[in-house]
């Protein structure tokens, strides 16, 4: 019976051994994934360095004049609410301060931003894997590799920012549901969303929208389109 036993403990230390051996191969591969998709966003970031988006110099005037003291507005005196990132403006405004460059602000806080997504996305291969589904973290190369991923990094627009908050308030969600005690990590998730919802406008009111829905019960109104019918004969 003893040798039995001994046989037995063996045979699970052995097993254990082996699980633990593939759960290091597979951290191992997912960390050297991460460090591959970093260095190729960074270098294919550098190689379009001067590509930056119209769109983002609007940005760039409204933060250039919350410096001067001009208030958020396009035209001083005219208060006109013309940007779509509020989060995104204060914090470039903030650079501007210390750099006087708005340009290279947005260029440097979207690699940043985009760098924290990948490192989002690691984090997310490690919870979802499993024994039976493992996850290499395939997908850090495949957002990386991404055009619209790559030239969102310079653009000078805020999409970094709103996509790493998404990516880390799913993180945080995630924590929250898989802990014993999930009200550590709502408040972390709460707080990224809170932030998305004020980076971009659509999300915003995106947001606002899906919470009136959910506060109406759930239903869908139901619009009834009728034919226009013209006054003028």
């Amino acid at each position: 019976m003893s040798s039995i036993a001994t046989t037995a403990e063996t045979e699970t230390k052995s097993g254990s051994s082996l699980r633990l051996a593939a759960t290091l191969i597979r951290e191992k591969s997912r960390q050297g994934l991460l460090a591959v998709s970093a260095l190729w966003l960074i270098a294919c970031s550098l190689s379009i360095w001067f590509c930056t988006w119209d769109d983002s110099y609007i940005l760039f005037r409204y933060a250039r004049n919350l410096v001067n003291g001009w208030g958020l507005v396009f035209n001083a005196g005219q208060r006109v609410e013309g940007y779509t990132g509020f989060l995104w403006v204060f914090l470039l405004a903030a650079g501007t301060r210390v750099t006087s460059d708005p340009i290279l602000i947005s260029k440097i806080l979207g690699i940043i931003f985009q760098l924290s997504v990948l490192a989002g996305g690691y984090f997310l291969c490690r919870q979802v894997a499993t024994e039976k589904t493992p996850m290499y973290g395939f997908a850090l190369i495949l957002t990386a590799s991404n055009t619209h991923f790559i030239a969102g990094t310079v653009s000078g627009l805020e999409t970094p920012l709103f996509t790493s908050l998404l990516c880390w308030s799913l993180v945080a969600y995630l924590h929250a549901i898989q802990e014993t005690i999930p009200r550590r990590r709502e408040g972390w998730c709460a707080a990224a969303c809170t932030s998305a919802c004020w980076t971009i406008k659509a999300g915003r009111c995106r947001g606002l929208a899906r919470a009136k829905w959910k506060r109406s019960g759930g239903i869908r109104p139901r619009i009834r389109c009728e034919p226009r019918v013209s006054s003028q004969r």
